[in-house]
């Protein structure tokens, strides 16, 4: 079995031990394994950045560890060679050019390659903009140079916090493909945080969604969305519908104004001709019926709710780790 890329064991950090100390990650565990796309979600203050930072030794964790292609980085920190990132933003001096920033932050890894600069530039979109003062970059231009930085070093793990942060949709479908591309093109493992959930859903392997310091739920995304499937129906009576398909299906009303007579029912796309022949022996029209799919931003508010999370391993996805 291959070493996992980043391993935390029991990984936690309390600030202000001292007087009103405030936990901020509580003993997580997870595995990335080379080559995912891992998306690590959660609300703002959730712990994020903090684990980030003491998987990269910006910061030490207050017990547990983080472990990076099966080394401590407190003990050999030169397995961080193996890592680019961008965290919390990307900072460059603004009066020097993306080039000249780009040289600084290679000089500052052993040696400035040109040529690899220079693809990176093409890769992330900024051919053109280098020769211009940081300064003077949109956010979205940040961004992107700050990813041309985290690839300087061509690294075996590339840690994105965020990198979606100031783009625009074009800027952010490119990001996708980047992120694609990395993994999938240039075999790459990236570890991902994003507030955009359509993103994550449509770049990561694998998911955690931490709350509250804590990684409330892990698996496959494929896996954790793989909930009992649902039918939208549309007909020409509710009631009518109801009470035709109330002896075998559960008719859950649509929450969407304007739309009395469109309902859901806990079914599989198999059971759509049974459902449409009761209906139809019953003499309700029948408009339409689909299925439909619980999307990764649903799953996220359901699981970081006020309702609490079901720590019954039953009661989740196949795949889905609860975590205490």
């Amino acid at each position: 079995m291959a070493t996992p890329v980043i391993e935390t064991e029991g990984l936690t950090k309390v600030f202000g031990r001292l007087r009103n100390p405030k936990l901020a990650v509580d003993h997580i565990h997870f595995r990335v394994e080379p080559g995912q796309v891992y998306g690590f979600l959660g609300p703002n203050g959730a712990g994020k950045s903090t684990t980030i930072r003491m998987i990269l030794n910006l910061m030490y964790a207050s017990e547990g560890k983080a472990l990076v292609f099966g080394e401590d980085p407190r003990k050999k920190p030169e397995v961080l060679y193996r890592v680019g990132s961008l965290v919390e933003g990307a900072t460059f001096y603004p009066y020097l050019r993306g080039w000249d920033n780009l040289k600084v932050v290679g000089n500052s890894r052993g040696g400035f390659d040109e040529a690899r600069a220079k693809q990176l530039l093409q890769f992330v979109g900024l051919v053109g903009s280098e020769r211009v003062r940081v300064k003077a970059y949109s956010t979205g231009m940040k961004q992107r140079l700050g990813i041309a930085a985290a690839l300087l070093n061509n690294p075996d793990l590339v840690i994105l916090d965020e990198p979606t942060n100031g783009m625009d949709p074009s800027g952010i479908r490119e990001m996708r493909q980047f992120i694609r591309d990395l993994a999938y093109k240039y075999g790459k493992t990236v570890f991902l945080t994003s507030h955009l959930l359509s993103e994550v859903q449509q770049t990561s392997d694998r998911v955690a969604i931490v709350n509250k310091g804590k990684i409330v739920v892990e698996g496959r995304i494929d896996e954790l969305l793989n909930q009992e499937e649902e039918l939208e129906v549309e007909v020409g009576s509710l009631e009518k519908a109801k009470t035709a398909l109330q002896e075998r299906w559960l008719v859950i009303p649509s929450t969407v104004p304007n739309e009395p007579n469109r309902f859901r029912i806990k079914a599989t796309r198999n059971d759509t001709p049974s459902i449409v022949r009761r209906l139809v022996d019953q003499n309700v029209d029948v408009f339409g019926i689909a299925p439909v799919r619980q999307s990764l931003e649903d799953y996220f508010l359901e699981v970081t709710g006020d309702a609490p999370l079901p720590l019954d391993p039953s009661s989740l996805p196949v795949g889905a780790k609860p975590h205490a």
